[in-house]
């Protein structure tokens, strides 16, 4: 979640609650008035308690809606970017699609070459991949979908559309939230699952 949507979130559940008060209030205002002309003001002020009760259940209600709401928006806006192609670069890949055994990175004036064995995870990074191992993170000129189809699909697994991890680096399976899981690391780092991520994380290690 975006941090400047929260602000934005408070104001909009206060003004809700401000407006569901009102409306309960002024509705139940009018119809005493209509009804009991004499004696509004006394029934009006004797039911002020049960009047604000009622617009506390009412607003609950309401919110609870509008949070189970915003919940499958955000779910379905994840499988669909899921599901999507990349926001990547247009960069041709070769056709070759055999297994890399190692990552040829540069940094600085060296050139460094990683053996796949000794990669944690790739995490897209712009038109770049990060390449995370235990020596240090180093940036790659290309895309995830290339190492997706060039690495051992035995080994690697794609669990997230901007991350693919080495299932050997994984320490445990943790709940993140309702119906969401994360991959604790063995080097610290955790890493969200997507739901398509963990289904095949479950596929490729026989959970």
């Amino acid at each position: 979640m975006n941090v400047l949507q929260l602000p934005v979130r408070v104001v909009n559940y206060v003004a809700l609650g401000v407006v569901t008060l009102g409306l309960t209030i002024g509705i139940g205002y009018s119809i005493e008035f209509l009804f009991f002309k004499e004696d509004y003001r006394t029934i009006f002020y004797a039911l002020i308690p049960v009047r604000f009760f009622s617009s506390v259940l009412a607003y609950l209600l309401i919110l609870l809606l509008c949070l189970k709401y915003e919940k499958e928006q955000e779910k379905n806006d994840e499988e669909k970017n899921d599901s999507s192609e990349e926001p990547e670069n247009t960069r041709i890949e070769p056709n070759n699609t055999s297994p890399i055994e190692r990552i040829a990175v540069k940094s600085g004036t060296k050139i460094h070459v990683v053996p796949i064995a000794e990669v944690i995870c790739l995490i897209a990074d712009g038109d770049y991949v990060q390449v995370v191992t235990e020596k240090g993170k180093f940036l790659k000129e290309q895309t995830m979908k290339y190492f997706e189809t060039h690495l051992p699909e035995n080994q690697f697994i794609r669990v997230h559309r901007s991350c693919i991890v080495n299932v050997e680096a994984i320490s445990r399976i943790e709940l993140y939230e309702k119906q969401s899981q994360q991959l604790m690391l063995k080097n610290g780092d955790k890493i969200k699952v997507s739901q398509a991520g963990y289904k095949l994380l479950r596929e490729r290690l026989c959970l």
